[in-house]
């Protein structure tokens, strides 16, 4: 399928969509877990939490099929050795870099007493496998969770030539065998969430087979209304009837699968507003938020907890509201300061070489076959 220049501007306004939602969905629960609601806690603070970590579900799934759609654009000369270059700075450098520093931090902040790791045993004290595997996230995840997910992209890559083949010779029984592992949740020992290897190779797919990605393009609006009534029916129903925790649920698995056309859906809605530019600039410094929102987001946890106690039932509202408003700008601000001070480190953190302004990518659209950080953000 030929990349076009409305189909690659539609990805780069979900790339700051979709990390956007990520983002706000690692807000700090008000309990140990996601979806455990709290006695007496405001009826729509929680609505609109859980509203938040049901409609996230289609974020992953989707950056998953972008990546490998635009990883398989050039499958008639793909290059194993040179699309794994490109993904070992793009991908594994900034892994190992953002996964250090924080590891640096933690120790240096438990030395000096200000930050207990005790409680830690898979960092503390360090060891060589530790200490290996909180950089690179061998089992489990690495010492930043979020960055699982460019763990995975990089596992995506390294095994390519296998779903090269797959995509060759046998697409549909490929499919159906990631689906398998999944559905029988096999343990491959080489994804840390196989769900992103499923959307990778569906995007391989859609980027090898002859679809027309503006198929759903007419039915947009009841497309995203849709799945905007299903997803609030399900969370309404979550708390009215005390459910259960709903991760597990196969409704869940069936949001997860309608947002994909949702989101894409919703892409088109907004390609051609005065918000779809903004969005298109706001993919260049998506990478950067995506690696730098965790750290933030724990230093302000912790500034909250140190100011006013943990937050409870009855102050969760303003915290989840405060961290919501101020995690995005201080990531983007983060992003922007270090680029202005240190383009050099800027540039090696987010997988990318520094370029002259004239030599610089423009705002909108993509090259197809572009080896940015694992398609999930722009160079």
């Amino acid at each position: 399928m030929q990349l076009t220049t409305d189909v690659s501007k539609r990805i780069e306004i979900l790339r700051t969509l979709l990390i956007a939602m990520i983002v706000l969905y690692h807000v700090p629960p008000v309990t140990d877990g996601y979806w455990q609601a709290a006695n007496g806690l405001d009826g729509v603070t929680l609505w609109r939490m859980v509203m938040g970590n049901i409609l996230v579900l289609a974020a992953v799934p989707g950056l998953s099929i972008i990546s490998g759609y635009l990883f398989f654009q050039k499958i008639d000369t793909f290059n194993y050795l040179k699309r794994l270059k490109g993904k070992t700075r793009s991908l594994f450098v900034p892994l190992v870099l953002w996964n250090g520093g924080l590891l640096a931090a933690l120790f240096l902040a438990h030395i000096t007493g200000i930050f207990d790791l005790s409680n830690r045993p898979g960092v503390w004290p360090p060891e060589l496998w530790k200490t290996a595997n909180q950089l690179f996230g061998f089992i489990g995840y690495p010492a930043d969770p979020p960055l699982h997910f460019i763990r995975d992209m990089f596992a995506c890559a390294l095994i390519s030539p296998i779903i090269y083949v797959a995509l060759r010779r046998a697409p549909w029984i490929g499919l159906g065998v990631i689906s398998l592992i999944l559905i029988f949740d096999v343990q491959t020992y080489i994804m840390n969430t196989e769900r992103v290897l499923l959307g990778f190779y569906i995007g391989g797919i859609l980027a090898t087979k002859s679809f027309d990605l503006s198929a759903l393009d007419r039915y947009a609006v009841p497309i995203v209304a849709g799945f905007l009534v299903f997803t609030g029916l399900f969370a309404t129903a979550f708390l009215t009837l005390d459910l259960p925790d709903p991760t597990p649920n196969p409704l869940v698995t069936l949001i997860r699968i309608l947002g994909v056309p949702a989101v894409w859906s919703l892409s088109f809605l907004l390609l051609h507003t005065r918000y779809a530019s903004l969005l298109i600039r706001g993919a260049n410094h998506a990478f950067f938020v995506y690696c730098v929102h965790s750290p933030i987001m724990t230093a302000l946890h912790l500034t909250w907890i140190n100011l006013f106690g943990a937050p409870d039932a009855a102050t969760y509202g303003l915290f989840y509201i405060t961290l919501a408003l101020a995690i995005l700008p201080l990531s983007l601000a983060a992003c922007l300061a270090l680029k202005r001070i240190w383009p050099g480190l800027h540039a090696t953190i987010t997988g990318r070489r520094t370029q002259s302004p004239k030599a610089a990518m423009p705002a909108a659209g993509l090259k197809p076959g572009e080896d940015n950080l694992g398609e999930l953000f722009r160079r």
